[in-house]
Parts: C-alpha cells; sequence; structure tokens
C-alpha cells in the first residue's frame, strides 16, 4: 500500500482513490476494500499516514503520506523488479476513478481538484507505442479540465491546460488540429484567470496556425477568431473583462 502512495504527488490524497484497484496486479495477495481499511487504520496507527484537511474540500476525507515514508518506499520501488507494473496500476486506477467522476458534474468538482496532482504526476503522456492509450487518456484529463473550468477553478484548470499541450506538442506536433485545440482551452484558461495579454497572444498564435492548416473559414477558425477578439476586447477594457470573470464565478459558487 505505502508503495502504491508513495507514486502519487506529495499531496492530500483522497480515501476514494485507496481502493483494491491501486495495488491490483502487484501483488500476490487477493485484497479487498477490508483489507485495505484494515491496512490504512494501522498505517495511521503508526503515524504513517496523517489526515490532511482543506478548507474547500472538508466534505472530503484525505490522508496524507508523511515525506520520509514517501522517500523510503519510492527508493524500495525503484530497485523492485517491476516498478513499471505499479506505476501502470496506479495511473490505471487514478484515470478510471477520474472516468467515473467527470461525468457527474458539480458533484465531482472537490473530488477532480485533490485528484489534479496526482493526475499530473503520475499520466505522463508519453507514447507508448499505442495511440489508443494516448487519446484516452488526454480524453480524461480533457474533461477533467472541463469540469474545472465549470467550476470557477481556472488555476487548477490551467494546470491540466499546460499538461496536455506540452505532452500534444511532443507527440503530434505544433501544429496538429487537437494541438491547437489544446492550445485555445489553455489561452481561454488564462483569460478566466485575467491573465490577458497572455490570452491575446496565445489565441493570436492559434488563429495564426488554424488559418494556415485548416483554412480562414473553418469553423475552428472562426471560433479562435472571436477568442482572440473577446481578449483583445479584454484589453483595452480591463474593468468589463475582470467584472465578466467575477460574475461568472459568482454565478458557479
Amino acid at each position: 500500500m505505502l508503495r502504491a502512495l508513495s507514486l502519487l504527488a506529495e499531496a492530500p490524497i483522497p480515501l476514494q482513490l485507496i481502493t483494491p484497484a491501486l495495488i491490483h496486479d502487484t501483488t500476490d495477495d487477493t485484497t479487498g476494500r477490508a483489507a485495505v481499511d484494515a491496512a490504512l487504520a494501522q498505517l495511521h496507527r503508526y503515524g504513517l499516514l496523517d489526515t490532511h484537511e482543506l478548507s474547500h474540500t472538508t466534505t472530503l476525507p484525505t490522508v496524507a503520506l508523511h515525506p520520509l515514508v514517501r522517500e523510503t518506499n519510492i527508493l524500495l520501488l525503484a530497485h523492485h523488479h517491476n516498478p513499471t507494473q505499479w506505476r501502470d496500476t496506479a495511473e490505471t486506477a487514478l484515470l478510471d476513478l477520474t472516468d467515473a467522476w467527470t461525468p457527474q458534474g458539480r458533484p465531482s468538482w472537490s473530488l477532480l481538484r485533490l485528484l489534479t496532482p496526482h493526475l499530473l504526476a503520475l499520466c505522463t503522456l508519453e507514447p507508448r507505442g499505442d495511440p489508443t492509450v494516448f487519446i484516452a487518456t488526454r480524453s480524461t484529463l480533457d474533461a477533467a479540465a472541463d469540469q474545472l473550468r465549470a467550476s470557477g477553478d481556472a488555476a487548477t484548470e490551467l494546470t491540466l491546460r499546460h499538461h496536455v499541450l506540452n505532452s500534444e506538442k511532443t507527440t503530434l506536433g505544433a501544429e496538429h488540429p487537437e494541438t491547437l485545440s489544446s492550445q485555445n482551452n489553455l489561452a481561454s484558461a488564462l483569460y478566466s484567470l485575467g491573465r490577458f495579454d497572455e490570452a491575446a497572444e496565445l489565441h493570436r498564435s492559434t488563429l495564426t496556425s488554424y488559418t494556415r492548416v485548416l483554412g480562414a473559414e473553418h469553423p475552428n477558425t472562426l471560433n479562435s477568431q472571436n477568442n482572440l477578439t473577446l481578449a483583445l476586447k479584454a484589453l483595452s477594457n480591463r474593468g468589463w473583462a475582470r467584472s465578466v470573470v467575477r460574475a461568472w464565478k459568482r454565478l458557479v459558487r
């Protein structure tokens, strides 16, 4: 259990993630929910796990792995005969949980905020010979980012947008239509954070690429043009733009 938890980010871990699926296929034992709960209780009793409170997630129980325990288990895992299996199993459990909750909309928001640092740590989006894995993982991260946007948490959304875009540039190329779509999403997140200069610059770059790749009349190009117009309007009237952003955030709370 500790080895599996050490693969996650150094951040609060929601208990919903700590299930038999997290260590499935990594041990010879058939571990059930009761065994996982018993293991968690023992780890907490010995001070290896701490409860972790966050002001915006008080309804979600979380735990935190002691830093020294985490580092020790990272070293132990590095000498395991098959550390990749541990990582793949943990990544699958994390993605499955994200996929299960994302379609639920508002009820998923607090959990997705907690899962984001772990998604960034485990889901590297590295090409592994099977493009369907890359596509599925990217879709999961995009859907999570969409929900974070709906929740008004543009700062957390931005981290996922950056992660996806950087991976797509490497895997698909800087001017692939999917990459440009992600670049547009990143620019929109910057806009939501009031970073209008950066948003306008990125929207301008996206529009230039869309025009070259898809043509001036393509729907994606026209949408990009509209986004650039909004960003430029925000630059010329920052007070108006910030009031729109604040109104949206109040609406989703």
